[in-house]
Parts: C-alpha cells; sequence; structure tokens
C-alpha cells in the first residue's frame, strides 16, 4: 500500500480496519458505501459519488464477502468489462474508481 501511495498520501484521509465487523461498527448512520464487485448489474459510470462516501473493495482473489453483498444491494457497483475479459485487478479497479469519484467531488483545475 504504501508503494502505491508513493508521495500522495499526505493528502488522503485513510484507515485500515482488523476486519469488517469493526469497519461496520464505525460507520456513521449516514455513510454512503460503495460496494465493488464484478458480479453487480450496476455500473460505475451510473454512481454519483460525494465527499465522504466509502468505497469498498475486497480482496483480489475473492471479492468481497456475499454476505456483506447481499446485506447492501443498492450500493453495488461494477467496472463495465468487454464480454472475452473477466475482470481489471486489484490495483487498477481501485485506481478507476478512486479518480471516478474524484472528478464528481473535487472542482476542476
Amino acid at each position: 500500500m504504501r508503494r502505491a501511495g508513493l508521495d500522495y498520501w499526505f493528502g488522503l484521509w485513510k484507515r485500515l480496519y482488523t476486519d469488517r465487523a469493526e469497519l461496520e461498527r464505525s460507520l456513521p448512520k449516514s455513510a454512503r458505501l460503495h460496494l465493488f464487485t464484478a458480479r453487480s448489474e450496476r455500473s460505475l459510470w451510473t454512481a454519483t459519488f460525494q465527499p465522504g462516501d466509502f468505497l469498498v473493495f475486497g480482496s483480489e482473489p475473492s471479492g468481497l464477502p456475499r454476505d456483506f453483498l447481499d446485506a447492501h444491494p443498492a450500493e453495488q457497483l461494477a467496472l463495465p468489462m468487454l464480454p472475452e475479459t473477466r475482470s481489471l485487478n486489484l490495483s487498477s479497479a481501485v485506481a478507476v474508481a478512486v479518480y471516478e469519484a474524484l472528478r464528481q467531488t473535487r472542482p476542476p483545475g
């Protein structure tokens, strides 16, 4: 993670959670989740991001736990893929999603 952020960590607010239960306990009631899964029918490009949103990604080999996805069906998003491809690797998917969220929530320039 440190290498991926290079010189940009100073401008980010980040928090690592030991497990999903800790994440869910710490979320404010007004939290807006965006759960990324290759199996969602809803495209990233249809999402509206707001400052303070949580973008949640699972592990590369297994994704997010099924029960977590089942508990939040309306919050699931996928990156559109060509029919003959499976999915992007995790770091590429995170980069695409984060930059789209930034594009929507930051002023131009």
